[in-house]
């Protein structure tokens, strides 16, 4: 067994029991091995987006969405076999599908002290530069999926997860990304070439003062 593939091991069973701080340095082990290394890649820029101050969380994700589409192009260059590519691309899809409402939550609920009492802080253009790059991301990955799986039926489904949460998303927000160069619609007709039954869902009624819960 090669030392990267050790190191791989471990950072999945890391991953797996949900030990961050050893499944960021497994992977840190896996990516000096083999730069090219696609899980290695996002999921060391996945757990380093959880280190450092607040105010750092904004530009550590819009980090982890830049290597998106080179970790997907590596996994799909890899020695693996399909199905182990497949599994790998279908963690990634697991990991940041969700990963940009949970970081909007977490930033609106951000406190700071205020003489003797809490008050919640609204991070402002972090929050607003979250919600942008988190659907640009998830239509990234899909398109990133389609691009260099293009043949694997399976490969085409795992892209319709974060596609539909980007449409449902642009649409819950579309106060924030009115002026968005991508549309909620582009999105829908890529979504219904393979899903032909998916409606696009309903535009949010306001969409102009705030967010609103999910």
């Amino acid at each position: 067994m090669s030392e990267e593939t050790k190191y791989l091991k471990l950072a999945r069973a890391a991953r797996e029991e949900e030990n961050s701080e050893d499944a960021k340095k497994f992977y840190d082990m896996v990516r000096t091995d083999d730069p090219e290394n696609g899980e290695a890649k996002f999921f060391y820029q996945y757990y380093s987006m959880y280190e450092g101050k607040n105010g750092e969380l904004a530009n550590r994700f819009v980090n982890l969405v830049k290597v998106l589409d080179p970790s997907v192009k590596f996994i799909s260059q890899s020695n693996e076999s399909e199905s182990e590519k497949l599994a790998v691309i279908k963690a990634i899809v697991d990991v940041f599908t969700p990963l940009t409402w949970s970081n909007i939550r977490y930033m609106n609920n951000l406190t700071v002290k205020v003489g003797n009492t809490t008050e919640k802080v609204l991070p402002g253009s972090d929050f607003t530069l979250v919600q942008k790059s988190g659907v640009t991301g998830l239509y990234d990955l899909g398109d990133a999926i389609v691009k260099y799986f293009s043949r694997s039926p399976e490969a085409m489904k795992l892209a319709l997860t974060p596609w539909k949460e980007g449409v449902f998303l642009q649409q819950k927000w579309c106060y924030i990304l009115k002026n968005f160069n991508k549309s909620p619609e582009e999105y829908t007709a890529k979504i219904q070439k393979i899903e032909p039954s998916y409606t696009m869902p309903q535009k949010a009624n306001w969409c102009a003062n705030k967010p609103y819960d999910r």
